[in-house]
């Protein structure tokens, strides 16, 4: 195309300088001028072809940016702590029990001396369900004393993790976000006599190392036990129920034991 333009300026300027020419010279110039003017036309079109190009080019390359981008963000959201697939659990709690003596009820049945229910709403919390949640067990219990007070009342902690009915069968089946859909946790105490009184405590739920939702235990008394089995490590055993966002607890469904 630049080859055509300055042909075209030749024969112009040429016109110009020589005005008083001969018609073969004339005739000369129209040649070269429609030479020039060729080469011109083929010239932008030529242009005119890659200009197409470039833009499909240009537009392809806007469509793969959109695919990417939209891929680095479902990846991103995969990615999220929330959107991962629930692995494992810890949970940990601390209560507070009235009088300062250590008043246990001896071990029976099997290893574990506390159990934790995951429960999503306050009727699952009444029967103790977990609704497709892990269940965790505790195999032992520390016991301290409140020495900086005067209180008339001493402390349990315990760890649990996975128990028969743990992370296993949650595998492919749920997220750890879905932690944020558990309010309430059903804790089974085998270690606690039935007439003691939960001046309160707090209980921790870890998912996956990095999900972590806290929950309260408000004072209470033992809430009726649902026997759903023979075994001992359920049958008779002192249940509270620690909450998340209320201070309201499920209705006791038996007896208040005193």
């Amino acid at each position: 195309m630049f080859v055509g333009v300055v042909g075209e300026g030749i024969e112009i300027c040429a016109k110009f300088i020589f005005r008083f020419r001969s018609s073969k010279f004339d005739r000369i110039l129209d040649l070269i001028g429609g030479v020039f003017w060729i080469v011109l036309v083929i010239g932008l079109t030529i242009e005119f072809k890659e200009a197409a190009k470039n833009d499909n080019d240009v537009a392809l390359l806007e469509a793969q940016n959109l695919v990417l981008r939209s891929n680095v963000a479902v990846l991103e959201s995969k990615m999220q702590p929330q959107n991962q697939p629930w692995l494992n659990t810890l949970a940990f709690v601390t209560i507070k029990v009235r009088g300062r003596n250590s008043v246990e009820v001896p071990p029976s049945g099997g290893p574990r001396v506390a159990s934790v229910v995951l429960c999503p709403s306050k009727l699952a919390a009444t029967v103790g369900a977990s609704d497709g949640f892990p269940s965790l067990d505790s195999e032992k219990f520390e016991r301290g004393i409140i020495i900086f007070t005067q209180e008339n009342a001493r402390v349990y902690s315990m760890r649990f993790q996975p128990g028969t009915f743990g992370d296993g069968f949650l595998k492919n089946n749920k997220k750890a976000g879905e932690l944020d859909a558990v309010n309430f946790l059903s804790i089974w105490l085998k270690f606690l006599p039935l007439d003691a009184d939960i001046l309160g405590g707090e209980a921790l739920v870890i998912v996956n190392d990095n999900i972590i939702k806290e929950f309260k235990i408000l004072p209470q008394k033992a809430f009726a036990p649902l026997i759903l089995t023979n075994t001992p490590d359920y049958r008779d055993a002192y249940r509270i129920i620690s909450t998340f966002g209320t201070n309201e607890l499920p209705t006791n469904p038996g007896p208040e034991v005193r």
